[in-house]
């Protein structure tokens, strides 16, 4: 259709064109196919922001909402809104399908609107041109009284904006701003107090910007190249992130590393759009709070401070972070040090909330003090929203150990600066300035000693690189045999290695104990992949005895073996297909001898481990293995994931040995597959999504499939869906008298969700108690996908006691669609009352 259209060039749709005496009624056209719009012979578009009631030759002019595709996306549907009685959507006229061409233009398969008097627009507001009034139905031809003028890009000609009380730091003010009273005009840039600022595109506190729902950016900000986005705004109101949706409004990147916004009016009071606190915060460069002041004669007491707002650490004017594995007590100049426990985000995360520890009586966490919010901004720093801590005396630290510095140290509670000694030096590489940790005895291969050691009585301090006999080992970073390594729950390094372009990174440290891989989680460590292929870890003392860091042969960055990605075993076991129920041999796992990296087929044909929750008595086996945590990405090079099996209704009944899994060019998966943790296991192969039957395999030794239909090609589920259309689930439900449980329906496949026939989508952030007629109503944790993503995991949660994820429920499959939809392959959540929310 790029190459066969019709031509609409029809003046009077201009946006610009108010108040015509005559109003146009799309209802009366006959729409035939597709169609290109002209303004006076110059190729335009359909706006697809909000445009003025009685603009465009009527009362409510049409306009795109969703945005226009890219050339990439092929044909998608976009729905139509018409503006009325100050509401931007007032009319949710019928979808249109929109394809964007070669060359830099759009077409459109119009089609009569839901409703007279509505007409479809044409975007001239950025066209410098004006025209008489078409007062006649039959003319079609403007009276031009100024030329046609080049498009201005915004990124130099914005007003700016700089009103301090916009900051998310300005909390609960006694007066409370409206958008809706400002006449919005054009594109805009932010500033506070001269200082460029942006959007916050996370959620901020109800109460803050000055308004009461605060207006924050839905879908993230664009990138140079990305030129003009359309992206949601959201405003926090009643627990619920996005309980208003005001109007979208377009947005673009500019050379120089600032945003410029073309606001429009919110379509309620009292909501006001946000700036970001990464760029508006309190500096806090409190020398004492160093992680090496030890033993301070004065202890600081943070209960004290009256905190306000974000904070970004200095250490004598250097920018600084919080350290986020455990630190000495009696260091930070306080009794119990508090440090971050959980690491930090990073940039594309957001606002997280993190938990703070208090180290005291050798305890690393002896004190849980109250959570902070934490976010990482561009420029390789952090800002942390501070609070009272929940006892005295503890206090903020600031990580030092990497900087070279010595200072006297400060005995006055009212003096912030230190007495210098040395000047701040750049941080020292842990790579070249690590202790050397060489004991035989942390071997995995050292099972059932007669002496357990512990780790708890070693004073650990500064960085480690680990070595057997001479031989440099690494820790393991999958599951290690109970009474090994010396001890009797060994420790091992769960979330997998990094890559030397990570940097320093946080893991999880696991200790294997009573069938469970991760019985004890202990003490969070930093690691670090170094040039020359070894790694250095920051130990610290666990939080148990008896346990102790293991040491295996070193697998995780070898840099002259082959890429697993050309060197693995196929394994072509159709029993172990996820449509293969109630097998009379169940396999077991734990009776192959595993050895290296898999790549699994399905009768010749490549597939993959499914990564959400299969059927019990499926693949072959009594509880089916499956993928916790979703596939990696090429990028994300070797990582490791969590192994789960369904069993007694549970989707991780049994978490069995994690495996190591690497995304490969070409669009396959690996799998450093390894015996699981308890028989009948057996790891599935995903074929739920291939037309394809055959007879159930009943020899232990015949692994062929007898064919009985052709394999055919992958179903896209963007097309291959049901329609799941219950109104109780709508977030405004609230407090409903029957509670709904999703663990009574018997889910299949991928379903499109609608609310009285119009399509909607699960919610991406916090939603509140008891409404989806449920008790704790599910939403999608991590956002949802783009269409270029394809099908992604995500992780579900359940809001329950204040707690917006105190249930975790199985994670599901999530599909962005040509046309603005998503579809979700639903499974049974693990607990009632829950239900998944619209």
């Amino acid at each position: 259709p790029c190459y066969s259209y019709n031509e609409l060039d029809d003046p009077r749709r201009a946006t610009n064109n108010l108040y015509s005496s005559h109003a146009i009624c799309d209802c009366e056209v006959n729409w035939d196919g597709w169609y290109r719009l002209f303004f006076d012979g110059l190729s335009v578009q359909m706006p697809d922001t909000c445009v003025d009631q009685e603009s465009c030759g009527t009362h409510a002019p049409l306009w795109l909402k969703g945005g226009h595709p890219k050339v990439e996306d092929g044909v998608v549907t976009r729905d139509v809104c018409g503006h009325w009685m100050n509401d931007c959507c007032s009319f949710l006229s019928n979808p249109i399908r929109v394809k964007a061409c070669p060359g830099g233009y759009y077409i459109y398969e119009l089609v009569k609107p839901s409703f007279c008097f509505l007409a479809y627009c044409t975007e001239v507001r950025n066209i410098n041109t004006s025209y008489a009034i078409v007062t006649s139905a039959t003319k079609l031809e403007p009276t031009p009284i100024a030329p046609v003028a080049p498009l201005v890009d915004p990124c130099y000609n914005y007003s700016v904006l700089d009103d301090e009380w916009r900051s998310t730091n300005n909390r609960n003010a006694s007066e409370k701003k409206c958008d809706c009273e400002v006449n919005w005009s054009g594109w805009y840039r932010l500033f506070i107090k001269g200082q460029s600022v942006q959007m916050p595109d996370t959620c901020v506190a109800e109460n803050s910007c000055a308004t009461s729902a605060p207006l924050w950016l839905s879908g993230g900000h664009p990138r140079v190249e990305d030129g003009v986005v359309i992206r949601d705004v959201c405003g926090h109101w009643s627990n619920n992130c996005c309980y208003f949706q005001s109007n979208p409004i377009r947005v673009k990147s500019c050379p120089g590393n600032y945003f410029v916004y073309e606001f429009v009016k919110p379509e309620f009071c009292s909501l006001a759009y946000c700036a970001d606190p990464c760029y508006s915060y309190n500096e806090l460069d409190d020398p004492r709070r160093a992680t090496n002041n030890l033993y301070s004669s004065h202890a600081i007491c943070d209960c004290e401070v009256n905190w306000d707002g974000w904070y970004r650490l200095f250490f004598d004017g250097l920018s600084v972070q919080m350290p986020d594995t455990c630190v000495d007590q009696e260091s930070c100049g306080t009794h119990a040090p508090l440090w971050l426990k959980g690491g930090h985000p990073k940039v594309e995360d957001g606002v997280v909330t993190r938990d703070v520890c208090g180290h005291w009586m050798n305890d690393c966490c002896s004190f849980l003090s109250n959570p902070i919010r934490v976010k990482a901004c561009p420029g390789g720093y952090y800002i942390y929203e501070l609070v009272k801590p929940s006892f005295c005396f503890l206090a903020y630290c600031t990580e030092v150990r990497n900087i070279n510095t010595s200072y006297a140290i400060v005995t006055s509670a009212t003096k912030l600066e230190p007495t210098p000694i040395a000047q701040v030096a750049p941080p020292i590489d842990p790579c070249q300035n690590h202790s050397v940790l060489d004991d035989e005895w942390r071997s995995s291969n050292n099972r059932n000693s007669s002496e357990k050691k512990c780790d708890c009585e070693v004073n650990w301090s500064g960085w480690y690189r680990l070595f057997i006999k001479g031989q440099s080992v690494q820790m393991p970073d999958t599951c290690v045999d109970q009474e090994s390594c010396g001890t009797h729950a060994p420790l091992w390094l769960r979330g997998g290695h990094p890559r030397v372009e990570d940097g320093v990174v946080t893991r999880d440290v696991c200790g294997h104990w009573s069938n469970n891989c991760c019985y004890f989680q202990s003490n969070p460590i930093r690691v670090k992949a170094c040039s020359g292929n070894y790694f250095v870890y920051e130990f610290v003392k666990p939080e148990f005895c008896s346990i102790a860091y293991c040491a295996v042969k070193q697998t995780s960055i070898i840099v002259s073996i082959t890429d697993p990605c050309y060197s693995y075993n196929e394994l072509d076991d159709p029993r172990r297909a996820t449509n293969n129920l109630y097998s009379s041999h169940a396999i077991c796992d734990c009776e192959v001898n595993w050895d290296g990296w898999y790549r699994l087929f399905f009768d010749g044909l490549s597939v993959q481990m499914p990564d959400t929750c299969v059927d019990q008595e499926s693949c072959g086996t009594h509880a089916p293995l499956w993928l916790k945590g979703g596939h990696p990405k090429v990028e994300d090079g070797v990582v490791t994931r969590d192994v789960c099996g369904h069993w007694m209704n549970d989707c991780c009944s049994f978490l069995s040995n994690p495996i190591r899994v690497k995304a490969c060019p070409g669009g396959y998966y690996i799998y450093e597959l390894v015996k699981p943790s308890f028989c009948f296991l057996a790891y599935c192969t995903e074929v739920r999504n291939i037309n394809t039957s055959y007879a159930i395999v009943t020899s232990a030794t015949k692994l062929e499939p007898t064919p009985i239909a052709q394999v055919a090609p992958l179903v896209d589920p963007c097309y291959n869906y049901s329609v799941l259309d219950d109104e109780w689930r709508s977030t405004n439900n609230r407090n409903a008298s029957e509670k709904k449980c999703d663990c009574e329906v018997n889910w299949s496949g991928w379903y499109r969700l609608f609310i009285k026939g119009q399509s909607v989508q699960m919610p991406d952030t916090c939603v509140a108690e008891n409404s989806c007629a449920t008790s704790a109503p599910l939403w999608l944790r991590g956002g949802h996908p783009r269409v270029e993503d394809g099908v992604v995991t995500r992780d579900v949660c359940g809001h329950w006691s204040n707690n917006c994820c105190y249930f975790q429920s199985n994670p599901i499959r999530v599909k962005a669609c040509p046309g603005n939809y998503f579809v979700y392959e639903f499974v049974k959540p693990e607990f009632c009352s829950l239900a998944y929310c619209a």
